[in-house]
């Protein structure tokens, strides 16, 4: 089996509470009752369904929060109570060697004034893993999910749009599939990790009141791929040095955009670094590299320049965690027809156990986003400050509160991307 980072599964958010963990039940005694045949020679119960070696988690997770700026803008600012139900259903094998799994959930949300906010999205997955020696293993995913995005200001603006309204930040529904296939090799001191990405993204329109400047969001359709090796060696006791290259490619389906422009592009990145991993008590993953994302329309600049991405956990005590995290990456950024975008993430959290049943938690969170000019529309940079508390209480195996509040603040020197944001929460998970 691939060692996994020990740290973060001991972490106080990550680790077994057997007493308060979701047990789940046995498939084959669900559906039709125990298996009551024993064996003639032992005495011993049989378990001979193929359902008996399935395990099912039912779960519920009931949220309401209160948001003093749900579309996160500074020039329309509305707030609202919102409540979410989140219904989810996982089905895991139960299985010496090798693993299946499934799961469907749900996401019915309700606002109680901003009714055009309201939505009922789903998740589906479907995945195993195959181990085919002990140092050789291999892991095929497959996920459905409906979601949301939301226009920002700047996107409304920069299309057209002459003032704001309520309605003009009308959420804009994308279903997205998700591909994912591992192979993972370890043995002895040599590592190599192959990861094959594929994802499909499928956007509705936007109705006419919400945005008449650029309601066909179906240009923004496509396909990206990514191909990534890790190849490494334990150069050290638990720590492995490692080179990772990476190239992917993203297709439109629509050619050109409404704009005109051609969007298909290519890229590529290489990172080197190293990987500790020790025990229970410490994990870091850094690495630093560069990348580029060229675009096959001469007017959207190709993007370059160094990356970085960083991991922590650190178990300072058995009653507290921190961690940390680095990532420099290009993204796409077409909302407003402008070219790619260079997205930085950091962020640093704590985790304390002020009790074994009660965890308090914090952390900052910095995105700092720099969009490239297409020659029509002006780039623009846009840096976001978050900063959140929890308080998460385990009540007893069926039962997890969790109370917390979240304070956002973006800032440009475009003043349309500016804003503040608070919200209140409380979240309640109820589970077999």
């Amino acid at each position: 089996m691939i060692k996994e980072p020990s740290a973060d599964r001991e972490s106080v958010r990550n680790r077994s509470r057997p007493e308060y963990d979701a047990q789940g039940m046995n498939l084959g005694q669900a559906l039709f009752g125990a298996d009551r045949r024993v064996d003639p020679e032992t005495g011993l119960r049989l378990h001979t369904r193929v359902a008996d070696s399935f395990i099912l988690k039912p779960k519920l997770e009931v949220e309401t929060e209160y948001n003093d700026n749900i579309v996160n803008s500074s020039i329309v600012q509305l707030s609202d109570v919102i409540l979410r139900l989140k219904p989810r259903l996982d089905l895991t094998s139960d299985w010496d060697n090798h693993q299946f799994r499934t799961s469907v959930a749900a996401t019915i949300q309700r606002y109680r004034e901003n009714d055009f906010e309201d939505a009922n999205l789903w998740d589906a997955s479907v995945g195993g893993r195959l181990d085919v020696t002990e140092f050789h293993e291999v892991n095929l995913n497959a996920r459905l999910a409906r979601t949301q995005e939301r226009l920002t200001s700047q996107d409304l603006l920069t299309s057209g749009a002459r003032t704001l309204t309520v309605t003009s930040f009308y959420p804009i529904p994308v279903t997205t599939l998700y591909l994912d296939a591992d192979w993972n090799y370890q043995r002895d001191a040599f590592l190599s990790e192959l990861k094959a990405r594929g994802r499909r993204f499928d956007y509705d329109n936007v109705p006419q009141a919400a945005n008449p400047f650029d309601r066909n969001q179906q240009d923004r359709d496509r396909w990206e791929y990514s191909l990534t090796w890790r190849a490494g060696y334990e150069a050290f006791e638990d720590t492995i040095l490692y080179v990772e290259p990476q190239a992917n490619m993203r297709r439109y389906k629509i050619v050109p955009d409404d704009a005109g422009f051609r969007r298909d592009s290519q890229g590529w990145r290489v990172l080197a670094g190293l990987q500790y991993n020790a025990s229970a008590v410490s994990y870091l993953d850094a690495a630093i590299g560069y990348q580029e994302q060229t675009y096959e329309d001469a007017r959207l600049s190709t993007l370059s320049g160094p990356t970085a991405r960083l991991g922590v956990v650190w178990n300072a005590t058995e009653l507290l965690t921190i961690r940390s995290s680095l990532e420099r990456q290009l993204t796409e950024q077409i909302l407003n027809n402008a070219g790619g975008q260079t997205r930085t993430i950091f962020t640093l959290e704590g985790e304390q156990e002020i009790y074994y049943r009660t965890i308090a938690s914090g952390g900052y969170r910095m995105q700092h986003d720099v969009t490239a000019s297409n020659g029509q529309v002006a780039g623009y940079t846009q840096t976001t400050h978050r900063f959140d508390a929890r308080l998460k209480r385990f009540f007893n195996e069926y039962l997890i509160g969790e109370a917390f509040i979240r304070h956002s603040r973006a800032v440009s020197p475009t003043s349309s991307l500016e804003y503040t944001g608070t919200i209140l929460g409380l979240n309640l998970d109820l589970h077999i």
